[in-house]
């Protein structure tokens, strides 16, 4: 009886254990029910994807990118605007599309192409975020239009955590969002100002490259000592369209696009060489004596008068034309007989004469029947037809040449010519040259202020010619044959 009794008391002490734990059971239980429903209450007010949520509730694409145009924060090259840039971008944005959003996080590709939209739990740092300020990219359909950025704001609201505002709404950077080109541009040195980029002058910090190897030289120019090179401007990365254009605003083509990089070339070749020379002479180009196979031979203003009054015909004119150099070449003549020289006498810009030129005083034979002819020549020219003038010009002109018909056919004309009168500023005879005893040139060159009457006007002009002249000799008098404008203004 005893022992049942105390093994009564002895159970009823641990149900009133068991009952005691129980009860503080229920009531921790009790206690983090509630604690478990203000941490929720706390976290749902202190969750960032909620303030976006609520803002895409609230909130158009139109009214986004209204937003976001205004606070264009990405940092583009001098030849580019980023706010122009992203005007274009949004411009062809469906506003009808869903918007969405993600954060943006650490060293993920923000871009267009990116990774594919995902449910997002809170709290994680994206890029440039801090754990009081978030980031996310809200898209429009496939675009991203702007980058939110949330920051903390006011005391804490339990569990050590705060609640979250919009601190700014910027423009997605579309440094990763839109494919982007180098530029590189060749030019010569000293060139510097003769191009554009989208309208500015390439600025010296990109001129980064020099002695670039300009591949398509002509032979004699590649052959320098010190051959022509290209320097370079590196321009990168660009985003928007891309127009290099002369100093002219000529726009200039694209060479070549590899790999992401477009080439412009802005100096091309510009400089073109025309060389004509008696065939007995020599001629350099930047030193290279230049060989008459690659001359073109002809009788030049010879032809007709080989057989008769140059005998063996071996006294022809060599032209030499080359193109394509991209600086000015040096271009020099050079007699193979003792004691002579070449004159060289520009025609026209890139095109030169060389001459050779022997000494003849003012009495001597040659010299008075050049300037017989030529005082001949300006009084029928310079002034209104008369047959004294046009008779004592044909008697200085071989018969049957060009010259001879040329002036015989231009009475006609000569009838209505205004009267002009010629003072000469320079009058010069020179460049002559022998061939053989029966044939010599020479050359007429004259700076002159003209004076022209008319019936009904008097006008003032100044005119430069050179001429070269070929004269030939029949029956101990010598007569002009040729006559060839070597330049004039």
């Amino acid at each position: 009886m005893a022992e049942t009794e105390k093994k009564t008391k002895k159970g009823i002490a641990w149900w009133k254990v068991l009952l005691i734990w129980a009860g503080v059971l229920l009531v921790l239980g009790a206690v983090l029910c509630v604690v478990l429903y203000r941490f929720l209450d706390v976290y749902e007010q202190t969750r960032p994807e909620a303030v976006m949520e609520e803002m895409l509730a609230g909130t158009s694409t139109e009214d986004f990118l209204s937003m976001a145009k205004e606070n264009v924060n990405f940092e583009l090259t001098e030849f580019e605007s980023p706010q122009e840039l992203y005007e274009e971008y949004t411009e062809q944005i469906d506003t009808g599309k869903t918007l969405s959003y993600r954060i943006l996080r650490e060293g993920e590709n923000a871009g267009q192409n990116g990774p594919e939209l995902s449910d997002l739990t809170g709290g994680q740092a994206g890029a440039g975020s801090s754990d009081d300020e978030q980031i996310y990219i809200v898209r429009s359909g496939a675009y991203n239009i702007c980058n939110v950025r949330l920051e903390e704001y006011g005391d804490e609201v339990g569990f050590g955590r705060r609640k979250w505002r919009v601190a700014s709404v910027e423009a997605a950077d579309l440094r990763n969002i839109l494919p982007s080109v180098n530029v590189e541009i060749e030019y010569l040195p000293g060139e510097e100002n003769n191009f554009t980029l989208n309208g500015i002058t390439v600025p010296e910090k990109y001129r980064t490259e020099q002695g670039v190897e300009i591949p398509d030289l002509n032979e004699i120019e590649k052959n320098r000592e010190n051959p022509p090179t290209f320097d370079k401007a590196v321009i990168g990365p660009i985003y928007s369209d891309v127009v290099v254009a002369d100093a002219d605003g000529k726009v200039l083509p694209c060479e070549k696009e590899e790999d992401g990089v477009l080439l412009f070339v802005s100096s091309f070749p510009k400089y073109s060489i025309k060389v004509s020379s008696p065939e007995d002479s020599n001629v350099y180009i930047d030193d290279v004596k230049l060989s008459l196979k690659d001359a073109e031979l002809d009788d030049g203003l010879f032809e007709g008068l080989v057989d008769e009054y140059i005998g063996n015909g071996l006294y022809r004119t060599a032209t030499w034309d080359y193109k394509d150099f991209y600086e000015e070449p040096e271009v020099r003549g050079e007699s193979v007989y003792p004691d002579g020289h070449l004159s060289e006498i520009p025609k026209t810009e890139g095109e030169i004469c060389f001459l050779h030129d022997d000494p003849e005083p003012e009495d001597g034979e040659r010299y008075l029947a050049a300037k017989n002819f030529f005082e001949a020549y300006m009084n029928y020219s310079a002034y209104s037809y008369n047959g004294g003038s046009f008779s004592r010009l044909l008697s200085l002109i071989l018969p049957g040449t060009d010259l001879y018909n040329y002036v015989g056919s231009s009475r006609a004309a000569m009838i209505w010519a205004s009267a002009t009168k010629t003072e000469y500023k320079n009058l010069t005879y020179g460049n002559f040259h022998s061939i053989g005893d029966k044939c010599f040139v020479c050359t007429v060159s004259y700076d002159a202020d003209m004076t022209a009457n008319s019936w009904y006007e008097r006008y003032s002009y100044e005119l430069k010619n050179s001429y070269e002249l070929v004269f030939v000799k029949k029956n101990d008098v010598w007569y002009a044959a040729k006559m060839s404008v070597l330049s004039g203004e």
